[in-house]
């Protein structure tokens, strides 16, 4: 049905719920795949291979990121080299439409590069966070314990119930982020795609 990011909200439930459960690590980058997040989804290959080296289902998908990671790099390196081209013989010079877009294009494939490194950024912070919240619920006494919560540079003696409040709060909070920063990175990665095909049209002999 296309929507990969419900599928992927529900492949990440599932690794977290069981994170031996290989499944689960294979769907969650098929979804990633279909958002174009290849990177994230080499990621998530990679830790599905961490827990099983051999599965042939993995090593199949992760064939495949690579090669569209190579074809999409191949790509970009084909554009650069045309733009280089049409500005050492000085064709184009004049041309506004060929120099817009040129700005368009580097500026799109900067953003997505920030976007991406700030969509791992929000996962890893989750990941931690999640992790944490597990800790806490192994804890013996826990109703009773107090323990240090970092806050900034500081650490603030708080409850566990504080505690997990303000893990659940980030939790959520990253959640709605991530999604956010998903959704904008579908929209910045048919846009790359479109302005690098226009461009190559336009330096074309």
């Amino acid at each position: 049905m296309d929507r990969f990011k419900e599928a992927s909200d529900d492949a990440k439930e599932c690794i977290k719920i069981n994170p031996t459960f290989i499944k689960g690590y294979y769907r969650l980058a098929q979804s990633l795949m279909g958002l174009k997040d290849w990177d994230g989804a080499n990621n998530t290959v990679r830790q599905g291979l961490n827990l099983d080296a051999e599965n042939a289902q993995l090593l199949r998908q992760l064939r495949t990121i690579q090669k569209e990671k190579k074809r999409l790099e191949a790509a970009a390196r084909q554009t650069e080299a045309m733009m280089e081209a049409k500005r050492n013989r000085g064709v184009g010079e004049d041309n506004d439409e060929i120099r817009d877009l040129q700005e368009q294009y580097v500026n799109t494939n900067r953003e997505l590069q920030m976007l991406n490194a700030n969509v791992q950024k929000l996962q890893r912070e989750q990941k931690l966070n999640e992790l944490t919240m597990k800790e806490l619920e192994n804890l013996e006494g826990k109703e009773n314990g107090r323990m240090y919560r970092g806050v900034g540079k500081m650490f603030m003696l708080s409850s566990q119930s504080e505690i997990s409040d303000h893990l659940n709060t980030e939790i959520l909070d990253s959640k709605k982020k991530e999604n956010d920063l998903s959704q904008k990175r579908e929209y910045l990665v048919k846009k790359f795609s479109s302005q690098q095909q226009n461009l190559q049209e336009l330096l074309k002999p």
